[in-house]
């Protein structure tokens, strides 16, 4: 028994058969699949990435404000006074906002006690900062965030 050739010497077309078209599309639909997980790992990743450095921006507002509130004639027992008097997170946002960055102070939102960005919300995060204590420092935290 002769099997049909897939060269047609007659007119010089060759021709693929009908399981090669469909292992071919097989695989380019799986590259096409690992190609879209990889993208939205990436975007969620930056998302964390951003969410973290914001912190890190606010906290060092949070410092620069201490320090320029506890200098000269003022001392760090006011501060830590005007600090703690400061009950939500919009108002502690309100003292520090001098010493943020203009991209920054505008993604940040309050929301209770907590301040929020973009990145922060995809990330389902939230900062909230900590009460200063007597023989600490006042701190912001990146967590979880719950709206109930």
């Amino acid at each position: 028994m002769m099997f049909p050739d897939r060269h047609d010497t007659r007119s010089g077309n060759t021709a693929f058969t009908l399981i090669e078209l469909l292992v071919v599309i097989a695989v380019i639909g799986i590259m096409a699949a690992l190609i879209v997980a990889s993208i939205t790992n990436t975007a969620r990743d930056t998302h964390a990435v951003l969410a973290r450095q914001q912190a890190v921006v606010v906290q060092e507002a949070l410092n620069a404000w201490v320090a320029a509130e506890s200098s000269g004639t003022r001392s760090l027992q006011v501060a830590r006074s005007n600090y703690n008097a400061a009950a939500t997170g919009a108002q502690k946002l309100a003292l520090i906002q001098d010493y943020l960055d203009s991209s920054t102070r505008g993604n940040l939102t309050a929301v209770g006690n907590y301040i929020r960005s973009d990145s922060m919300i995809m990330q389902g995060n939230a900062l909230s900062f900590s009460t200063w204590p007597a023989n600490g420092y006042p701190s912001v935290q990146l967590s979880t965030y719950s709206s109930q």
